[in-house]
């Protein structure tokens, strides 16, 4: 108990102030602990706070700040009247604990303000990718049909006789279309990255046929340019295989676009090679090779950050997206991406994907054999007025179908109950009824009936899992002839 005792003794000593006064509020005795008060002075002299206090009436105050010659003190403050003529007044100092009580309630309050911020910043964050996501679904649905459309004639005008110089016009045409086309689906594609909603659709597509396709366009372009253009396909690898077509395609055109942009003279090879194979497991490499003006290693790290374009990049066209998109796509099919590169000597790009062999080797009947579609009747449902006359013009040519032609989604569901079709080729976008609502309806009245989706807009995975139940295949916009007919067949056999 005494060591209790010394150290309450102790603590008041340093902490407590005892000042006697009288009933006219003067100092009689003082201790000076916490300040020096002269005696026979009145108490409110020393603190403008003591003119509150009435000498006759008990009272307490907490928190009280004074300010005394140079010393600052947050105190408690008692006043105990002692007799008629004299009271006393106790100061207990406790400026630590209110400074450290101040502070922890300051701190709370800057927490809960930047706690409020992050929240705002977050709100205006969501907004803004809700603005950004709706931007590019009415972006992409806007400029996508022009596209198309240009596509499509062009293709139409190039098989027409045209006379040299219009061959020359109509090749700047289809040129400036190309790169306009794949710089829309770069962005289309990494907003879906970025909200991972980019589907990756595993089936059965003839790799070697696709392959053939590349080399065929690829012959083409690299001829402007007087360059080679060497294809090898490993005799090991087989025909098919059961991956995303689309995305295999885009990462081989991203590549071959790259190293056109860089070569000026020599060759661009692409490699198809098999890596490894058990049973249906199929590894396998593409690999570009380019006799371009290559790049420093100190610069290996930014050709693949997005909008990135490097110096000798600034002549070429492109928005800086196409490594990009190569890296985040090989991700997503679970494979991996090597890059070497020597300064005036070229440029090598790999992409090893895992894929799975189908069960059957066969060969698929064509799509564009006539005999396929055995004169199917097809009911096109779209608002866009040039949409409707490439498709038009495209299904005329193979003349195996006939075609009704729908501008909005309720006269689609009247011909539908009057009619007999084999497949419905429905736009997303529509007034009123759009291709989702009209769909739902359309299977009320025959659930077998196949409707092939045709849309240019963003999608995003709530929806994709909504469309799969009633829609067969989706189709996305711009595509081309081979592209369509393979659909229907896809969705028909």
């Amino acid at each position: 108990m005494s060591l209790l005792k010394n150290l309450k003794e102790s603590y008041q000593k340093k902490n407590t102030q005892f000042i006697v006064i009288d009933n006219k509020g003067v100092i009689i005795e003082n201790d000076n602990t916490l300040f020096i008060a002269e005696l026979s002075t009145p108490i409110h002299d020393v603190h403008p706070f003591f003119l509150s206090l009435n000498p006759f009436e008990e009272s307490s105050y907490t928190c009280v700040h004074l300010d005394i010659n140079t010393t600052n003190l947050i105190c408690d403050i008692e006043l105990k009247p002692i007799n008629e003529k004299y009271s006393l007044i106790i100061l207990s100092d406790f400026s630590k604990h209110y400074n450290s009580f101040q502070s922890l309630a300051q701190l709370r309050n800057e927490t809960a303000i930047a706690s409020e911020i992050t929240e705002l910043k977050n709100k205006a964050l969501k907004e803004r990718e809700k603005f950004k996501n709706k931007f590019i679904s009415n972006f992409s649905h806007e400029i996508i049909s022009p596209i198309m459309s240009i596509m499509t004639f062009g293709n139409m005008l190039n098989k027409t006789k045209l006379t040299i110089e219009q061959e020359d016009y109509i090749n700047v045409i289809n040129t400036s279309t190309y790169h306009l086309k794949s710089m829309v689906n770069d962005i289309l594609d990494l907003s879906k990255i970025e909200t991972n909603n980019l589907e990756i659709l595993n089936k059965r597509f003839s790799l070697k046929k696709l392959i053939s396709t590349v080399k065929t366009e690829y012959i083409a372009k690299c001829k402007q340019k007087n360059l080679n253009f060497v294809v090898y396909y490993d005799t090991n690898m087989p025909n098919y295989v059961v991956s995303d077509k689309t995305r295999i395609k885009q990462i081989i055109n991203n590549l071959l676009d790259n190293a056109l942009k860089f070569t000026i003279d020599g060759s661009i090879t692409l490699k198809i090679e098999q890596a490894y194979k058990r049973a249906r497991h199929l590894t396998f490499s593409i690999s570009v090779e380019d006799t371009g003006s290559g790049i420093e290693k100190n610069k290996h790290d930014q050709i693949f950050q997005r909008f990135r374009r490097l110096e000798n990049a600034k002549h070429t066209q492109g928005a800086g997206l196409g490594l990009t998109i190569v890296k985040e796509i090989t991700h997503l099919l679970n494979g991996s991406l090597e890059f070497k590169s020597t300064p005036h000597i070229g440029s090598t790009f790999i992409v090893t994907i895992r894929a799975k062999t189908p069960l059957s080797q066969e060969k698929h009947i064509k799509s564009n054999d006539e005999n396929v579609f055995k004169n199917l009747k097809i009911l096109l449902v779209d608002n866009n007025l040039t949409d409707q006359l490439s498709i038009f013009k495209i299904l005329a040519k193979n003349k195996n179908f006939f075609l009704d032609i729908s501008s909005s989604g309720l006269e689609a569901i009247k011909l539908v109950k009057n009619n007999t079709y084999d497949l419905v080729l429905m736009d997303y976008l529509m007034p009123k009824l759009d291709g989702v609502k009209t769909s739902k309806a359309i299977k009320k009245i025959n659930k077998d009936l196949p409707i092939l989706l045709i849309t240019g807009s963003y999608i995003d995975k709530k929806l994709l899992e909504l469309i799969d139940v009633y829609f067969k295949q989706i189709l996305n916009k711009p595509f081309d002839e081979e592209t369509l007919l393979d659909s229907i067949y896809m969705c028909t056999k």
